[in-house]
C-alpha cells in the first residue's frame, strides 16, 4: 500500500499519481488521504479510478492521516 498525506497538495498530486501508475511493478495500492477538506480529491475520483480517496474535514497530522490507510 502507498498511503499519500495531502495538505491542499493539489498542485503535485496528479504527478505523484501518474508517477505511480508508471511503475512497472503494479502489485500495490494507492490511498490519498485529503487532510485538510480543502483539497479537490473528491473531483479526481472519476479520473483516477483504483485510487482510494479519504477525507479528513480538518487537518489531523501526518500520522493519524497515515494511520487512517490501516
Amino acid at each position: 500500500t502507498v498511503a499519500i498525506p495531502t495538505l491542499g497538495g493539489n498542485a503535485v498530486l496528479a504527478d505523484c499519481l501518474r508517477a505511480l501508475a508508471g511503475q512497472t511493478f503494479q502489485d500495490f495500492e494507492v490511498c490519498v488521504v485529503d487532510n485538510s477538506g480543502q483539497s479537490r480529491t473528491a473531483d479526481w475520483e472519476s479520473q483516477w479510478a483504483g485510487v482510494r480517496f479519504l477525507r479528513n474535514s480538518a487537518n489531523v497530522g501526518y500520522g493519524a492521516a497515515i494511520n487512517q490507510v490501516w
